[in-house]
């Protein structure tokens, strides 16, 4: 709770939720390597794009002894300026061979190169989508099944499915451990979400300096947090999807048994750690996009996320929202749920059915 109370003040300081806090930074702008991996039939390719990602985290010891320093920092519990210290020297020690977090962070070397996959049609530009796929993903295959990447070429939009921070070829060889991120470890799940935006911010950059006809956002469990998240910041997308999506990890870490301690102390902690990702949550910035322009599908049987973060996302956002019968990894009914989406696309002739069948009702599976 000490540790948690020391992440809260220098995280969850209100301060970083104005618009001018530099809690995201603006990105340089960036020239991808590009590389082309196949065709698509006569009219399309398949290319894969690869930038170096300058993000850099906020966590350093120096400047959290700085900002915790302030008399109107939000410590809960109350620590004392000797406490404070104790607890981040403790924080620190657990470095290896000496490094800060910063450093370790940076020494993750394949998590320094971003990467994307655009499947594109010659003669654009295109209205395009950009995919967030779920935890543990990364593995374009698997993603473009889950994401319905042909679904959207075939109606006429290109299709951009991108590789979020420390998965896929950004992750770091861990055996059979789960990516760092998000993780038990609050700061590697703040500074993820920091890269995600930041690397994204860049890739919208660049895409939409004449690469795109216009830019949309989707996003899968993890990837809906983060899409959710890119929809409070960004204006220029034309609509978010946001698919089974994660909206509160502390709530879920309270709800799947990750808290210790008796049931009130586990509130206590997930309070603590609620305060921690303030910054980084969608529920605490305003929507950049109308309601009107935000679909949320839901499982009504799903016990991962669950329906009620999702049902969080909808209020915050006044989403339109549809639910299918299956849950989080067999998702019965989920091409009649997304439907009422896809209708709204092509009411803006950003999407053309015209192109391909109508989908059967099947079913599918994620991760």
């Amino acid at each position: 709770m000490r540790g948690l109370a020391l992440m809260g003040a220098f995280y969850g300081d209100p301060a970083w939720l104005a618009p001018d806090s530099g809690f995201f930074p603006k990105p340089a702008p960036i020239s991808p390597h590009i590389r082309r991996i196949r065709r698509l039939g006569r009219t399309g390719e398949v290319l894969e794009l690869c930038w170096p990602s300058a993000f850099q985290p906020l966590w350093c010891a120096s400047e959290v002894r700085l900002r915790v320093s302030r008399a109107d920092a939000p410590w809960e519990p109350p620590l004392t300026i000797p406490e404070r210290e104790e607890v981040l020297t403790a924080i620190e020690r657990t470095a290896r061979r000496g490094h800060d977090f910063r450093t370790r962070y940076a020494s993750l070397s394949n998590n320094r190169t971003a990467h994307a996959r655009l499947y594109r049609h010659h003669d654009g530009p295109r209205p395009t989508v950009v995919l967030l796929h779920g935890f543990l993903g990364g593995f374009s295959s698997l993603d473009a099944t889950m994401l319905q990447a042909k679904h959207f070429y075939l109606g006429g939009m290109d299709v951009v499915m991108t590789v979020l921070p420390l998965h896929g070829p950004r992750r770091e060889s861990r055996g059979l451990k789960p990516p760092r991120f998000p993780g038990s470890d609050p700061r590697y799940t703040v500074e993820g979400f920091r890269q995600l935006v930041f690397d994204h911010q860049a890739l919208f950059d660049y895409l939409l300096c004449g690469q795109v006809a216009s830019l949309g956002i989707g996003g899968m469990s993890l990837g809906g947090y983060g899409a959710a998240l890119l929809a409070t910041l960004d204006p220029r997308l034309r609509f978010a999807l946001l698919h089974i999506p994660l909206c509160s990890i502390s709530e879920f870490a309270l709800r799947t048994g990750r808290m210790v301690g008796t049931q009130r102390e586990q509130r206590e902690q997930a309070r603590a750690l609620g305060r921690v990702h303030r910054p980084i949550s969608p529920s605490s910035r305003p929507p950049a996009l109308p309601g009107t322009r935000v679909h949320i599908v839901t499982g009504r049987a799903d016990e991962v996320t669950g329906p009620q973060q999702a049902t969080t996302l909808v209020t915050h956002f006044n989403a339109q929202h549809h639910t299918f019968s299956g849950g989080h990894v067999v998702q019965f009914e989920r091409t009649r749920a997304l439907q009422p989406f896809f209708d709204m696309l092509r009411a803006d002739g950003l999407w053309n059915p015209k192109s391909t069948p109508r989908p059967a009702a099947t079913n599918s599976t994620t991760t």
